[in-house]
């Protein structure tokens, strides 16, 4: 009998620390979609975010960011969802391996393809509302 309560505490002791690490997490994804909601108008805000909570979206994200989410982050140490300024991911695609690299700035992305010189600079000008393309050059190609 003492074995199969020792066994219990230890098993319990064990999932306790990982349920419990107190690892509440970024929540990227809720993040997202409220910054989403919030750029429209005040009532038009309000109107979305009671649809989004009656449809359950907010909910679905809160559980996704809390179970899923989360705990990658809390094991890896970097949100999927999450993308911070200075970070860098490398992405392989057909085309090859690139490397893109948030802005210190959180205004855009540099991406440089593994094995070549030079990079593509992808940056967002939020009071026009207009994305930019620079390929190196010093010329900006405006994307939207």
């Amino acid at each position: 009998m003492k074995k199969r309560t020792l066994k219990f505490t230890i098993g319990a002791m064990l999932c306790g620390s990982v349920l419990f690490t107190s690892c509440i997490g970024s929540f990227g994804l809720t993040g997202k979609l409220y910054s989403w909601n919030k750029k429209q108008t005040k009532w038009v805000d309000e109107l979305i975010f009671l649809a989004l909570c009656i449809v359950p979206v907010y909910e679905v994200s809160l559980f996704i960011d809390a179970i899923i989410l989360n705990s990658i982050e809390f094991w890896t140490g970097s949100n999927p969802v999450a993308f911070q300024p200075g970070e860098s991911r490398t992405v392989e695609t057909e085309a090859g391996v690139y490397v893109v690299t948030a802005h210190e700035q959180g205004n855009g992305y540099t991406v440089v393809k593994e094995g070549e010189e030079g990079s593509l600079d992808l940056t967002y000008d939020k009071e026009n509302n207009v994305c930019y393309m620079d390929k190196g050059d010093g010329e900006k190609i405006r994307i939207k």
